[in-house]
């Protein structure tokens, strides 16, 4: 009984065993085809709302919005798109590419969403608000002349450059919830996480509220009418129309294998999924593709593949390819032929499999199905065949071809914008390393639209420079170059005529060479030779003495004993004790309380000569030392500041040349010159006005001990007076290397590289490492004049700042000595200089 009952057990446990490991494997099959379903309808576009729509307003699948950019765009669907800024990726060096590229690929893979898509859309530039923005503005004076020859340099560049195409890239996400809160909450986490990503690689994502979106839509749909964008979501939500009113034209006309709009003839088109190469793309088909110079509009759809699924649809691929392999084997075994390999076209099946395997399972490789559509337009049926014929040879060109989407204009339509839905199948599966190929990024780019200045083109994608630099974090800034990089040209003169003409920001300039004279007489600003042979003087003590009061005499005792301290003791050459700094102290003190006190008809601004006779008043017996250093200044040879003012000190530009000056008066000459200057910021900061402050040879500035203290002072505080702080000299290293002007450096959010000097190349990197890196010097080693490269912040851009010699610009600001002499000796014989 014993014996009959443990048999018995021991073959019920069997049967039991074997029917739970047959029910395992039902189990594991119907997971495998759950997955292989998923991935199956991974690809199956989306149904649109009304497959034939009354309206215009009926194409446009969008079912409901909120104003944060939150689009519900299908069943259970929801979107949102971002602005991309780009990044340098094609000023890279190769090894800084691989680096970047794998880092890509690692943000591609951790993008886990239902969908999304980049846009790139080549729009025409809106002229009306470029002229509005961009192009100096006519003003009531009589420079309009020169604001047309600036104006006429821009728009040749962006006529010459893109043919006045304006390119805008976008990301858009597709949610699956079920509804919007869960919808709202989970983007909100991604969107953290993306933003985070996109400034780890130097790029930056701007969220679009639902008015921005509607932009986008609306500027291609009625392209060259973006003007009349009008829509507002708040007058919206307040009077219940429909906002696809203020979006679609009038109407939309769908053919077999185009479509037409108001004034565009548009044709979409597919890269064929089939024509990509079996290796790994080159980077160039894509920058060549979404770079074209043609209206258009470009998406590339990822749609993410779960892991699992993956790995299910290439066992079974593998499987496959195995049973090909044991037909062929048994074919030929029953022939005979015991030793013939596998076909080829076989084996690559098989081993391509398995490295694919090997990319999920080893290399952490991600699968994607990738669609990449286009849609052109042209404003006539010949115009968009040849636009046609252009974007096919370059997809051609990497063995790649176009195919149109017959029957499915519209599909393709609601794909390629950035709504966040996708209607077509025309999917190629990769793997993260090919799919990362497909990337947004080309060029950073600096295009402010809020009163910028033009400084130059950007060498690799011959987009215009655009900028404010007063909208910078802080907009002083340095020039850097060797003699004949354009420093002078290219570096300051040509902002300065920007200023000039677009602002009403006044411009000092300390001009060591009396470069900047051409400058002043260009704008009629005041030149001031600051010279033992000039008769031009400027007082250190002048102050506004109708203006002079109680409660702002005792900060006008500080600046003018701080200017005379530094005159005393540069003209003393020994250690200045603290009892001379209280004598002169003292002694400004009375000088102006005394003239405080004084009625304001009989008030006279003070010169040296006054302080002098205070100070030999004095008991104290070192009074005798500073009356003597004095001196030479009050009645001797160098008394050119002991002289009432005599230039207008109130003009707009002011130049400050200090060429003959002298050794002996150079530091006195500085010192007193920044004192003016300072004051200058503070009245002007006192009215909301800007200064733009030049130091042209900077280096000689900061060689004089007296005038490099009172400097950095200035320098430190000039932003919050409204100042912006330009250095130009030649050498970097001679800024790195001093710790105070190293300060200066780094602190400062604007810089130009021209042509630099051997030995500064590693000095750059170290200074802005992080920002600027090997690949960044291709464009300062032997750079022509006027090129180079140009930073605001952490944007950097390769520059191309030349202009044309016939353009009445480059007369006024040219330097070049040669040509300068040649056009002298032409005017000569023509009779125009006597």
């Amino acid at each position: 009984m014993m014996n009959n009952t443990n048999i018995n057990f021991s073959g019920n446990k069997k049967v039991s065993n074997n029917n739970q490991r047959e029910r395992n494997r039902r189990y594991k099959r119907l997971q495998r085809d759950k997955k292989r379903k998923e991935f199956l309808q991974l690809k199956k576009p989306n149904t649109l709302t009304s497959a034939v729509p009354v309206s215009v307003q009926d194409v446009i699948e969008v079912r409901k919005i909120a104003p944060n950019g939150i689009w519900e765009v299908g069943e259970n669907l929801y979107s949102k798109t971002y602005l991309i800024n780009d990044l340098n990726y094609c000023t890279m060096t190769y090894q800084e590419q691989v680096s970047f590229f794998g880092e890509w690929c690692r943000i591609l893979n951790a993008i886990d969403v239902y969908l999304f898509k980049f846009t790139i859309f080549n729009k025409n530039r809106d002229m009306v608000e470029f002229k509005n923005k961009i192009l100096y503005q006519h003003k009531a004076d009589e420079y309009n002349l020169q604001r047309d020859c600036y104006n006429d340099i821009i728009t040749s560049k962006i006529v010459n450059s893109k043919k006045g195409i304006d390119q805008v890239k976008y990301l858009t996400i597709t949610i699956q919830r079920s509804n919007y809160e869960d919808a709202a909450q989970g983007m909100s986490s991604i969107e953290a996480n993306l933003l985070k990503e996109f400034a780890a690689l130097g790029s930056m994502l701007v969220p679009l509220d639902s008015n921005e979106r509607f932009r986008i839509i609306h500027d291609f749909l009625r392209m060259g009418n973006e003007e009349k964008y009008s829509f507002d979501l708040k007058k919206y939500i307040n009077n219940g129309n429909d906002w696809k009113n203020y979006i679609v034209p009038d109407y939309i006309d769908f053919n077999e294998n185009m479509f037409f709009t108001e004034d565009k003839c548009c044709k979409a088109m597919y890269v064929n999924p089939k024509s990509y190469p079996d290796d790994d793309l080159s980077d160039e088909f894509f920058d060549g593709l979404i770079n074209i110079t043609i209206p258009s509009i470009i998406s590339v759809d990822y749609i993410p593949v779960n892991k699992t699924a993956t790995k299910v649809a290439l066992e079974r691929k593998y499987m496959s390819t195995q049973d090909k392999i044991r037909k062929q084997q048994d074919k030929r075994n029953k022939r005979g032929n015991f030793t013939s390999e596998i076909s080829y076209t076989v084996s690559k099946e098989n081993d391509d499999v398995k490295e694919m395997l090997d990319d999920v399972n080893i290399n952490g490789q991600k699968m994607f199905f990738v669609g990449v559509n286009v849609i052109i337009t042209a404003n006539s049926l010949e115009e968009l065949d040849e636009a046609e014929d252009a974007v096919s040879l370059i997809t051609e060109n990497h063995g790649c071809y176009l195919d149109e989407y017959n029957l499915r204009q519209r599909e393709a339509l609601m794909t390629v914008l950035p709504i966040g839905n996708r209607y077509v199948s025309e999917l190629r599966s990769m793997f993260t390393r090919m799919a990362g190929i497909l990337m947004p990024f080309k060029a950073m780019e600096m295009q402010m639209k809020e009163n910028p200045f033009y400084y130059g083109v950007n060498k690799e994608t011959r987009n215009i420079i655009a900028c404010n630099r007063k909208k910078l974090i802080n907009g002083n800034g340095f020039v850097f170059g060797v003699t004949g990089a354009g420093k002078s040209m290219t570096g300051s003169k040509l902002e300065i005529g920007s200023v000039f003409l677009n602002t009403d920001d006044d411009i000092i300039i300390i001009d060591p060479t009396f470069e900047y004279e051409d400058v002043a007489k260009a704008f009629k600003g005041t030149f001031i030779n600051i010279g033992p042979e000039s008769r031009n003087y400027i007082n250190p003590l002048h102050i506004d003495i109708k203006n002079l009061s109680p409660k702002n005499v005792r900060q006008i005792i500080t600046q003018k004993s701080t200017i005379m301290c530094g005159i005393c003791e540069h003209a003393m050459e020994q250690d200045f004790e603290t009892c001379y700094r209280s004598i002169i102290d003292r002694c400004i003190k009375i000088l102006y309380e005394r003239l405080l006190t004084t009625p304001l008809e009989e008030r006279t601004i003070p010169i040296m000569s006054d302080f002098y006779t205070i100070l030999k008043d004095q008991p104290d017996k070192e009074v005798h030392d500073i009356v003597l250093a004095l001196e030479v200044f009050i009645t001797g040879s160098m008394n050119i500041f002991n002289h009432q003012n005599n230039v207008d000190i109130d003009n707009r530009i002011q130049v400050y040349g200090l060429r003959d000056i002298g050794e002996d008066l150079e530091s006195v000459g500085m010192l007193i010159t920044l004192s003016y200057i300072r004051q200058k910021i503070i009245k002007n900061a006192s009215e909301g006005r800007f200064t733009w402050l030049y130091i042209d040879e900077f280096h000689t500035l900061m060689d004089k001990k007296y005038s490099r203290k009172y400097f950095i002072s200035l320098y430190k505080k000039v932003r919050k007076l409204g100042g912006l702080c330009t250095g130009i000299t030649q050498n970097v290293s001679d800024t790195v290397f001093d710790k105070d002007t190293a300060k200066l450096l780094s602190n400062s959010e604007y810089t130009m590289f021209l042509r630099m000097g051997a030995g500064d190349a590693d000095v750059i990197l170290d200074a802005f490492e992080g920002r600027l890196t090997e690949a960044h010097l291709k464009y300062i080693d032997n750079a022509a004049p006027g090129m180079g490269l140009i930073r605001f912040g952490n944007v950097v851009i390769p520059m191309d700042n030349r202009i044309e010699k016939d353009n009445i610009i480059y007369d006024i600001f040219n330097t070049n000595f040669q040509e300068k002499a040649a056009l002298k000796v032409a005017q000569r014989k023509e009779g125009n200089v006597v």
